[in-house]
């Protein structure tokens, strides 16, 4: 966006900078004084667009987004014409710029991170993101609309001990272990601001075994009888339960004289193995039935009957749905199977650049490192 013009306007008081990212999963969100702003994840945007529904408290930090061109937004009239306005080539680049887009950026690994056997894309350890995030909040808390937000990071981030052992334990790495130790520096700087005094000694046992590349496991194909597949959207489940670059599976079968559509979820890696209970549900044929974790922990399974004309639907025309029903709204519908495709594709080719780049955070970095069996306790 910077160097480029965007289109302001102001109407009931809020002014709107530019347009908002397309779909959620593409969205990374701050809430700041006076303004939200987000960016475009996949397109990897440096300057946010942004609602201000407050511009007297945003002007005292808008200029740090928008440099010189932010007193321009600011005097846009209310209900006049949009107005096209050329940013700086430096807009978004400023330290407190980049301090906001890494909040967002952390916010949105923790919501919309496509964990993947199948797309090879690893968990991100928790840990370290989340101690990330309280570190880099620390550094504009003046600018965030919530006051407690640096308290309530600083006190998740530190939940399993001050500093917390999965951290500690990259200190060895190789690779790894500066930053770590950068990190835990940081953290504990921002917790005696805070008052959260150390409750762990500040180094635990390396872990040897575990620095090498895991390989990602794989995902048992047919459920057997006519069957099929699409996508889940992602917007109805929630983060990192499933994987996201799998899909579900249906298969219709007969069983003691039943007919049955049976379906498949796998489970993300990162995700709890344990059973849990009827965490999702799935929709087709007119049935709804709970899924359940399978024998070998690997994939959320279920059956619901239906009848025999089920079996006379031709598979392309079957929608199977899977849903949460604690998380996601009532009454949503998943997007279009093709727009899904292109949505998800997109977050999965990010998601993957990450993993390569150079500037990656300490969570990014342990996962491309480390691979899907690294895993933080958290």
């Amino acid at each position: 966006m910077n160097g480029t013009t965007v289109r302001v306007r102001r109407t009931g008081g809020t002014l709107r900078v530019g347009e908002p990212p397309a779909h959620p999963e593409w969205t990374a969100l701050v809430e700041a004084r006076g303004a939200v702003l987000t960016w475009d994840v996949p397109a990897e945007s440096a300057v946010p667009a942004a609602e201000i529904h407050d511009a007297a408290l945003a002007a005292d930090w808008l200029w740090q987004l928008y440099g010189s061109a932010a007193d321009t937004v600011l005097a846009v009239a209310d209900g006049a014409e949009p107005v096209e306005i050329t940013l700086p080539e430096d807009a978004g680049r400023s330290p407190v710029a980049l301090a906001l887009r890494r909040l967002a950026l952390l916010g949105w690994q923790e919501a919309w991170w496509p964990a993947s056997f199948v797309a090879g894309v690893p968990a991100l350890p928790a840990v370290p993101r989340r101690v990330e995030a309280a570190v880099v909040a620390a550094d504009v808390e003046e600018l965030l609309d919530d006051e407690d937000a640096v308290e309530r990071l600083l006190l998740r981030a530190t939940a399993s001990g001050h500093p917390p052992a999965a951290l500690t334990a990259l200190f060895d790495h190789p690779e790894l272990g500066e930053q770590a130790l950068e990190l835990a520096d940081r953290l504990a700087e921002v917790a005696e601001v805070w008052g959260v005094p150390p409750t762990v000694p500040a180094r635990t046992e390396p872990r040897p075994a575990a620095w090498a590349l895991a390989a990602g496991g794989t995902v048992d194909a047919g459920l057997g009888g006519p069957s099929g597949g699409g996508p889940v959207d992602w917007t109805l489940v929630p983060a990192g339960l499933v994987d996201a670059g799998a899909g579900l599976r249906w298969a219709l079968v007969r069983r003691q004289e039943r007919s049955l559509l049976e379906v498949a979820v796998p489970r993300a890696p990162g995700a709890p193995a344990e059973a849990v209970a009827a965490p999702l549900r799935a929709r087709g044929d007119g049935v709804e039935f709970d899924l359940g974790m399978s024998d070998d922990g690997r994939e959320f399974v279920g059956a619901g009957a239906v009848p025999a004309t089920a079996l006379l639907v031709p598979a392309a025309r079957r929608r199977v749905v899977v849903w949460a029903p604690e998380f996601a709204p009532a009454g949503a519908e998943p997007a279009p199977a093709a727009e899904l495709a292109e949505r998800q594709s997109a977050v999965l080719a990010y998601a993957r650049r990450r993993l390569a780049a150079p500037d990656g955070s300490l969570a990014e970095r342990a996962a491309a490192l480390l691979g899907h069996e690294y895993g933080d306790g958290s």
